[in-house]
């Protein structure tokens, strides 16, 4: 859309013609509302082109007669993130105006269209930047828990191994020697009994004292005639 200023006590129609890319000129009338006969008047819509593709275009506008008002650009509003970027005038009252994509026109929130929204630089940083930052926090995570986990199995006993109590270790030492004695009590017996049923001597035998010594146990053995 061009939008254009209208000088005070200037009337009368003029004509113009734009063309878009090179393709056949469209005739466009400027006037005054008859509301307003002598005031300027801005923010006036000269002409409006139909849509465009998303691209670059080239705008063509030709002031062909004039009836007092002059042909004026105050700003350029092409809708469909499209934005102007340069405009200029010849003398031979053309004027070119090329635009190419953007967020909005000399200040206008454009419309949504059926064309994306370039991401800009900044943003694609930011993005790039987040995501790295947000790997490194994953990968921080799985190390901790894994070291935690770790260092839990190492102070883990293996199954199966108790580990014994410090009351259990006299208890096993008494047990033993306990043990002990009762075999040597039970080693002395058997002997004892074992000399008990010896053949008793006859009288004509002499039977001088003898020992006998087995194990450690030192028995004495006195004939008795």
């Amino acid at each position: 859309m061009w939008y254009g200023v209208i000088p005070s006590g200037v009337s009368g129609n003029a004509t113009g013609t734009y063309s878009i890319d090179g393709q056949p000129p469209v005739t466009f009338i400027l006037n005054r509302p008859a509301s307003s006969a002598s005031a300027e008047l801005s923010n006036q819509v000269f002409f409006e082109t139909p849509l465009l593709s998303y691209d670059e275009h080239t705008v063509t506008v030709t002031y062909t007669a004039g009836g007092g008002i002059p042909l004026s650009l105050d700003r350029l509003v092409v809708r469909e993130q499209v934005s102007v970027m340069s405009a200029t005038f010849s003398a031979s009252g053309f004027a070119t105006a090329t635009a190419w994509p953007s967020s909005s026109a000399a200040g206008y929130p454009a419309s949504r269209g059926p064309y994306p929204n370039p991401m800009s630089g900044g943003a694609i940083a930011a993005t790039v930047i987040g995501s790295v930052l947000g790997f490194a926090l994953i990968v921080a995570a799985l190390l901790f828990f894994w070291r935690r986990r770790r260092r839990a199995a190492a102070q883990m006993p293996p199954q199966g191994l108790v580990p014994p109590h410090v009351g259990d270790e006299k208890a096993v030492g008494k047990a033993d020697t306990s043990s002990i004695f009762s075999r040597i009590r039970e080693k002395i017996k058997k002997e004892k009994e074992e000399l008990d049923y010896t053949k008793p001597p006859t009288e004509t035998e002499q039977l001088p004292a003898y020992k006998v010594r087995n194990s450690g146990v030192e028995v004495e053995v006195v004939d008795r005639v």
